[in-house]
């Protein structure tokens, strides 16, 4: 006789604390560089969308019986449905909803990247001109999410997503959901006996006969 182990486990998974996490933890690096790393402030800035995003779905899937039927909405039309729920005015035109707009725009811009060329004019001044000449460090014409990624906009992108998160949760009022916390999971472990089948039966030996016996030495 075996024995065999069956785990069986739960757990919740929170894709919006993870990403939250990663917010957190690149927004320390910019911090520790005084001007700011721009290639930290972009997946910075994306994080942030996609924690609203992940939210609004975790939130939704509590709060609405069939949420997805809702899953094409895009992850404001979604913030409004559940603001609608919960007796949230969200107005897109103020902060810190206004800032999620601003998000979401750059987070699209990057996600369906294209190739640009940019040619610019401007009109300076005689002095910025005369500069020009001995300056080998012009400013670069930029895009728009280029100009996006600087450090006063992740810290707002960072107070506001943090803010709309705490303002949703707390009018939610679900019971037993902890902000920002991945809780733990839940392990079950059984034990099964397992019967082998084996033969039982040995070949019986050969009782044919000796067709040439040995011969009687008498």
């Amino acid at each position: 006789m075996k024995r065999k182990a069956i785990r069986k486990q739960e757990r919740e998974v929170k894709p919006y604390c993870h990403t939250w996490s990663v917010v957190r933890r690149l927004s320390k690096r910019i911090e520790d560089e005084e001007r700011g790393y721009f290639h930290d402030m972009i997946p910075c800035l994306m994080f942030c969308a996609l924690t609203i995003e992940a939210y609004s779905n975790h939130i939704g899937c509590k709060k609405f019986k069939h949420w997805d039927i809702l899953e094409s909405l895009s992850p404001l039309d979604k913030l409004t449905v559940i603001g609608e729920n919960i007796e949230v005015d969200i107005d897109y035109g103020r902060r810190p909803f206004q800032t999620l707009k601003e998000l979401f725009n750059f987070r699209n811009e990057i996600a369906h990247g294209k190739t640009m060329f940019l040619n610019p004019e401007t009109e300076i001044s005689i002095e910025e001109a005369e500069k020009d000449k001995d300056d080998h460090f012009t400013p670069r014409p930029e895009t728009k999410w280029e100009k996006y990624c600087r450090v006063q906009n992740v810290h707002r992108a960072i107070e506001d997503v943090e803010k709309v998160i705490k303002l949703i949760h707390d009018k939610a009022g679900i019971e037993g959901d902890y902000l920002f916390i991945e809780g733990g999971w839940i392990t079950n472990t059984t034990w099964q006996s397992v019967v082998a089948l084996k033969d039982v039966f040995t070949p019986a030996h050969d009782q044919t006969e000796n067709p040439n016996p040995p011969s009687n030495p008498n």
